[in-house]
């Protein structure tokens, strides 16, 4: 009997654990989805492309070293 529990609790927990990855996975798209339609960035997204402007200045940095 213990060791039914256990695995019920066990299979429970994946259940729950896989509805709420669910749940999340929805949330998420519709949070995109919305800061794409009011043309607006969340602070990842800023630090995203803060990184990606900086990598491209060093890039930049680069090239003119090469052309002097």
């Amino acid at each position: 009997m213990a060791v039914a529990l256990v695995r019920f609790d066990r299979d429970l927990n994946l259940v729950l654990a896989g509805g709420i990855r669910k749940m999340f996975a929805i949330a998420l798209t519709e949070y995109e989805r919305e800061l794409a339609a009011r043309s607006v960035l969340d602070f990842s997204d800023v630090l995203q492309r803060a990184l990606d402007l900086l990598r491209r200045m060093d890039e930049f940095s680069q090239s003119r070293y090469r052309l002097e």
